[in-house]
């Protein structure tokens, strides 16, 4: 879902970047990935700098091909040094840890946390402001806007980011619609500099008829929406 969304991001006047993966590009991340096999083996970091400096020559990237955790550890203001933070990888204790470690810090910066449910059921965008972290964390415990029935969850990886989705058979249309549905507000964030005066969750609505032939359950938040529409909610 990152190296999707990043495509997206380098049409926008970004002119600094920081990658931070402590992941190498494997064969099967190539399935939804952006790059293709001739970067199998490089740091995932690396590949997506090629990207951006392909496409913008004097933009800044800085990469660290480590853990987000250890770098934290190393460096606990390193995310106060940024106009704004996404978080790209549908690991709740990751999110949460990272939530927490902003209180401790008191970071004054806002966090972007997207993921995607499992067979794309739904696309998430959590927008954070800082005051708002601790309900952040207490959202994500027990999120409110999944489209999959809980029952499932013993079935399916209920959350998923990063690579994981290339495991799930569902088209990259799907993960496109999801991407494009967003990116007005990400061109509202960074084009026009704007930032929202709450902290918001944004779900995009998967292929609902898809789910259910797949014999999955959705929720009662998942059958009052329809399919490929973008609910947005204040937390």
């Amino acid at each position: 879902v990152g190296s999707n969304l990043l495509n997206f991001l380098i049409k926008l006047p970004i002119k600094k970047f920081h990658l931070i993966d402590s992941d190498i590009l494997k064969l099967e991340n190539i399935f939804r990935h952006q790059y293709g096999f001739d970067k199998i083996g490089m740091t995932k970091v690396q590949v997506a700098k090629e990207k951006i400096v392909n496409k913008d020559p004097f933009c800044e990237v800085l990469t660290n091909n480590a853990s987000i955790v250890d770098m934290l550890i190393n460096e606990s203001t390193l995310l106060d040094g940024y106009d704004l933070n996404i978080v790209v990888v549908g690991i709740t204790m990751i999110e949460k840890y990272i939530l927490e470690h902003l209180i401790k810090t008191s970071c004054t910066k806002p966090l972007l946390i997207i993921w995607v449910e499992a067979f794309l059921a739904s696309g998430q965008m959590m927008y954070i402001k800082p005051d708002d972290l601790s309900k952040a964390i207490e959202i994500i415990k027990n999120f409110p806007f999944n489209v999959l029935k809980k029952s499932n969850e013993s079935e399916v990886y209920f959350k998923e980011g990063s690579c994981q989705t290339g495991f799930f058979p569902y088209s990259e249309a799907n993960l496109t619609l999801f991407l494009s549905a967003i990116y007005p507000y990400f061109f509202q964030l960074i084009q026009r500099n704007g930032i929202e005066s709450s902290s918001k969750v944004y779900t995009w609505i998967g292929d609902k008829e898809f789910i259910v032939e797949k014999g999955f359950e959705l929720s009662d938040f998942g059958i009052s929406n329809n399919s490929f529409d973008t609910i947005e909610k204040d937390i």
